[in-house]
């Protein structure tokens, strides 16, 4: 069971590279746009730290959909209520810490632009 989804984990961090590009993510030194100062790494920055909240919101709500499922099934079954209970607590209070981490960030980028 290791040894399959690590295979599946290694398939996507192949595949993703080839889906992206950096699209939109540097914005600079391509065709049409501006030579790449230093001040453009702030911008980098802030765009990766915005697409990485967006794929962490995409994570969390597939793990709260997950607990809720698993806490339907549990028809009765205690602890199982109890594990999805922890994981629906424990998703939220994530999100709310990376939330809050990338209000910090953004202010501080922000302050820096």
């Amino acid at each position: 069971m290791y040894r399959k989804g690590l295979l599946i984990i290694v398939g996507i961090l192949l595949t993703i590279p080839l889906l992206t590009f950096a699209a939109g993510l540097v914005p600079c030194g391509g065709p049409g746009e501006p030579v790449c100062q230093a001040c453009y790494a702030v911008e980098m920055l802030n765009g990766l730290l915005d697409w990485l909240v967006g794929i962490l919101s995409v994570v969390f709500a597939i793990i709260v959909v997950t607990a809720g499922f698993n806490l339907v099934i549990s028809t009765g079954n205690a602890s199982a209520k109890e594990k999805a209970k922890s994981m629906i607590t424990n998703a939220f209070v994530g999100f709310v810490i990376v939330l809050a981490a990338w209000l910090l960030i953004d202010y501080g980028m922000r302050f820096l632009v």
